[in-house]
């Protein structure tokens, strides 16, 4: 078959070191920080000391407390108010404070080995040279991970899924290619298609972004079932039984803390996946992957209202997938892979408590 150029000749996506791994490092910083200032605040409700002496003294109505009139109080305070606070509110033990973000990780680390087993179950997908044909697909795959890729990975098939797609899953150091039924049908009716997505899913192996992929997914449902949702619970028994973070100044962040963060870490979430696939996208088409095939096949693109281009935008931030248009224009611009959006500024420099 002859083989089709490389689309673009913009920046060698290699030649700078931001990418996948930088944003995944700031999702597990925001992990570790978001864990540990929300659990703070369960803690510290064990050990309330004697606060309210120091609101009373700050001049707060405890029994008729609202938002802003209590914050106003507390803030004019402020000098004799937080060292009131310092000195008669116990703190957890430094130990207590460590504990539920290394419980959060360690966790998250294990979600992160699972996750591939998961995905491998019997039922789901069976090994490709059990089926017709596989034994010429795999030979295929092989000749085009030659001299590509330091690992050849394990082949599975999923029969029930008809699209011309496939994923790979695992980790760096033992990588599966899972390809859907309509793709190893098109083998040889359209050869052009199955190369580019072979190469574009050798492409994530090649860059070494599997680990880092289970793991951004393993710390987003860690930190919602760990973390978030026991939050929202304490908060909510607190408030209706307790006298608890409702009955204060502070109550706004109580309520803002556990949405605000899910709403950093998705996005950066969200960032970190779609990065992988530009990624995977630049080292198939430096392979000279017939990308320019799979993008002709593509509806055109439609001219849209301004609206719905803010719209169309915003919606980018929050896709794990970029749009075919966004993946297509990178092959001749990679530089939106070294830029970070306006979106993920203002999100990435909220701070977790808020």
């Amino acid at each position: 078959m002859t083989a089709v150029a490389p689309r673009g000749t913009g920046l060698d996506e290699r030649v700078l070191g931001a990418g996948t791994n930088a944003r995944f490092a700031l999702l597990l910083f925001l992990l570790v920080s978001a864990s540990g200032s929300m659990l703070l605040s369960v803690l510290s409700a064990l050990y309330p000391g004697n606060i309210t002496w120091c609101e009373l003294a700050a001049g707060v109505d405890l029994n008729h407390a609202s938002e802003v009139p209590s914050a106003l109080r507390t803030t004019g305070q402020v000098l004799a108010y937080l060292p009131c606070v310092a000195r008669y509110t116990v703190a957890p033990p430094w130990w207590q404070i460590l504990v539920g973000p290394s419980v959060v990780v360690a966790v998250a680390a294990a979600a992160t080995a699972l996750l591939p087993l998961w995905k491998q179950r019997r039922g789901r997908c069976v090994r490709l040279n059990h089926v017709t044909g596989g034994p010429e697909v795999a030979a295929r795959i092989e000749e085009l991970a030659a001299g590509r890729v330091a690992r050849m990975p394990e082949l599975f098939v999923s029969p029930a899924a008809s699209t011309k797609s496939a994923s790979v899953f695992g980790t760096n150091g033992r990588p599966r290619l899972l390809l859907n039924g309509g793709l190893v049908a098109c083998r040889t009716t359209d050869p052009q298609t199955f190369d580019a997505v072979v190469l574009h899913e050798l492409g994530h192996i090649a860059n070494r972004d599997l680990t880092v992929t289970y793991a951004t997914v393993a710390l987003w449902r860690t930190f919602i079932v760990l973390v978030g949702i026991p939050y929202v619970i304490w908060w909510l028994f607190d408030a209706v039984i307790g006298d608890g973070p409702v009955t204060t100044a502070v109550s706004a962040r109580y309520i803002a803390l556990p949405a605000v963060t899910a709403v950093v870490m998705y996005v950066v979430r969200a960032d970190v996946l779609r990065s992988r696939e530009l990624y995977a996208d630049l080292t198939a088409n430096r392979w000279g992957a017939p990308l320019a095939h799979v993008w002709a096949m593509m509806p055109p693109q439609t001219e849209r209202g301004r609206r719905y281009q803010w719209a169309s935008g915003l919606l980018d931030q929050l896709r794990t997938h970029p749009r075919w248009e966004i993946r297509r224009d990178a092959l001749d611009d990679p530089s939106p892979l070294f830029a970070t959006s306006a979106l993920l500024m203002l999100l990435g420099g909220t701070p977790p408590s808020c």
